[in-house]
């Protein structure tokens, strides 16, 4: 299936800031281009692209499946995550809660002490509750910033857990 997720990537890759000819999606994929072009009918078939006029497009959730089916064929998360918009990115990760089991909601706000505070997604099985910044970075962070942001992230988490009834 190594041929299959190459073209996932390709089309994850190259449709991130919209449109893009299938010429382009074909020769970013590396494959023959009568293959290539069998796979995007079946991409097209199965829902995870619009193609017309020989251009390859896709929706949010769209990108999320083609996301998560690369990672089912062996992509690596690592590499899938840095083709994804910084919303595409958290909704991913939802997506992964869920397949664990776990009902998670994204942008989750709560007022506590006065104030509004939000989590990026908090993921819940009982007895277990999780509270997830996600940050979605394509180069290195300062430990300074690093040590500022999970401070902050401990905050809202003790709000959040201060501000549940039980």
């Amino acid at each position: 299936m190594t041929i299959e997720r190459n073209m996932l990537m390709s089309v994850l890759k190259l449709t991130k800031d919209g449109p893009v000819s299938t010429e382009i999606v074909k020769k970013d994929a590396k494959i023959p281009s009568e293959v290539a072009e069998k796979l995007l009918r079946k991409m097209q078939n199965d829902g995870l692209i619009y193609q017309r006029k020989n251009v390859v497009e896709t929706d949010a959730q769209q990108r999320l499946k083609l996301a998560v089916q690369a990672i089912l064929l062996g992509a690596d998360v690592e590499s899938v995550s840095s083709f994804l918009q910084w919303q595409e990115f958290e909704s991913m990760a939802v997506v992964a809660f869920r397949q664990n089991g776990y009902s998670a909601q994204k942008n989750f706000r709560f007022k506590y002490a006065g104030r509004m505070w939000e989590i990026d997604i908090v993921g819940s099985k009982k007895p277990i509750a999780i509270c997830i910044d996600c940050k979605h970075w394509h180069r290195g962070i300062y430990p300074s910033a690093l040590k500022r942001i999970v401070e902050e992230q401990v905050r809202r988490t003790l709000a959040l857990a201060e501000a549940l009834p039980n």
